[in-house]
């Protein structure tokens, strides 16, 4: 009531929302602030289509962080008590309560033809959150680790009608203050972060012919003795000797998926798995689609860079991950090994069971040790690529980037060989030779469209319960 602290006399009065008056309006027009972000939108080029992506991705991001409780230690509940009974509100109750499917439906909020909805805006929200700062000899008197460090803040502002601009002009700010000024804006450097995710899948061994029968320190001492007088034996060998690449589901004209067989059921670090004889493969699907980012953590080039690789972001990621393991343990449990396979060692649960596999994976999974893509290829159209086909980082003179970072999408095998052949291309191109032309002949999987693969199994093995 505008004349509430005043006192109704006599007539009617209006009835404002606060909310809207304080917030979501401009005070000077009474404008919509969404009308506002539309402009920016329709200014800028953002489609509705790309819009409700970035929304059904964060979303999706949201409800799989709550039903995985990453954030449950950030919240503390809240009990309401009612005529009902009591209500605890222990989670961010908003994101379930979307229909993913309907967003693409959701008319326009602001503009007829416009692109921003209900759905792929900020809701409305009551909440409450708080953020501990504290000095560092605080943090070093109570033994906290920290989540970030403040290096500087800044603030900016601009007319309403440009509001949501403002963080851009903050962002130039606060890196003059942390003394990083920007010489070259390339918004693509640090992006597209990719790499490869592996899981060892094992089993016990009917032989005794593994590698696992040679662990013993004595064993290693005499392995040792006779790769150095005589540079043979099982110390010449890093037993990766046999690989394979199969392709996921039909639809893909490459493999999507690699394995590497071990002749030892074994950790990186060297630590059997259990006593006895055994054997793995590390496989893993090799076409994520999640995206990680590379970030400075000061101006002091020595100081660790912050790494985010955003494992298993998407859905599809995590469903890649189901089918291979699936057809991992099918291809183990052939006829052809059953003289040496024994029980199954891990991953030992239900594949049919998508929840089960999920959390198997999760705990299980290991880097590939393959990062790459954070300074990618792209066309000149592209605002994110970084550098150009010829290896030249875009608008700097005398500067090149050759490594696995300038990869667009990460290959679908190890980085050294297509590590290798870039460098090589490189080196022709800065010395102005012409490449080689050479073109080798490449097979692919006939029918690749409709088909997975071109046979039945000898073997049907279903999805359940390991055998």
């Amino acid at each position: 009531l505008m004349s509430g602290r005043k006192g109704q006399r006599l007539g009617h009065t209006k009835l404002f929302d606060h909310m809207f008056i304080d917030g979501l309006e401009d005070a000077y027009t009474g404008a919509a602030m969404g009308t506002f972000a539309q402009k920016t939108a329709d200014a800028h080029g953002l489609t509705r289509e790309g819009m409700d992506a970035f929304a059904i991705e964060s979303l999706t991001r949201a409800q799989r962080a709550i039903d995985e409780g990453l954030n449950a230690r950030e919240i503390a509940p809240v009990t309401i008590r009612t005529r009902r009974g009591e209500h605890t509100v222990s989670v961010d109750e908003q994101p379930h309560k979307a229909n993913l499917e309907k967003i693409p439906q959701l008319r326009p909020a602001f503009a007829e033809g416009g692109t921003i909805t209900p759905a792929n805006s900020s809701s409305i929200s009551d909440g409450a959150s708080a953020l501990l700062l504290a000095s560092e000899d605080a943090i070093a008197r109570h033994g906290l680790k920290p989540r970030a460090r403040i290096v500087a803040h800044a603030r900016n502002s601009l007319a309403p009608e440009d509001f949501t601009l403002a963080p851009i002009g903050a962002a130039e700010q606060v890196l003059a203050k942390a003394g990083v000024p920007v010489q070259h804006e390339l918004p693509g450097v640090g992006e597209n972060l990719q790499d490869h995710l592996e899981v060892y899948f094992q089993y016990r061994c009917k032989a005794p012919i593994t590698v696992n029968g040679h662990l013993g320190w004595l064993a290693k001492l005499r392995i040792g003795v006779q790769w150095v007088l005589t540079k043979t034996g099982l110390g010449a060998t890093n037993h990766f000797e046999s690989c394979g690449f199969i392709r996921s589901r039909a639809g893909l004209a490459s493999p999507d998926i690699q394995y590497h067989f071990l002749p030892a059921a074994i950790r990186y670090d060297g630590k059997a798995a259990f006593e006895g004889h055994g054997f793995q493969v590390h496989v893993g699907p090799n076409k994520p689609e999640s995206r990680g980012t590379v970030r400075i953590s000061s101006p002091n080039a020595q100081d660790e860079p912050q790494i985010f690789f955003n494992y298993l972001a998407t859905e599809q990621d995590r469903e890649d991950w189901r089918t291979c393991l699936r057809l991992t343990r099918e291809i183990l449990q052939q006829p052809a090994l059953d003289r040496y396979r024994g029980d199954e060692i891990q991953p030992a649960v239900d594949l049919s069971d998508a929840e089960a596999t999920d959390r198997w994976v999760r705990d299980n999974v290991e880097t590939a040790y393959h990062p790459s893509c954070s300074c990618k290829m792209g066309a000149a159209d592209d605002a994110m690529a970084v550098v150009d086909p010829e290896c030249r980082v875009r608008g700097l003179d005398g500067l090149r980037v050759v490594d696995s970072s300038i990869f667009p999408t990460i290959p679908n095998g190890n980085l050294n060989a297509p590590t290798i052949m870039v460098a090589e291309r490189a080196s022709d191109l800065i010395r102005g030779k012409a490449p080689l032309r050479e073109e080798a002949p490449v097979w692919q999987a006939p029918e690749w469209q409709h088909r997975q693969r071109e046979g039945a199994p000898v073997r049907s093995v279903p999805a359940g319960p390991a055998a």
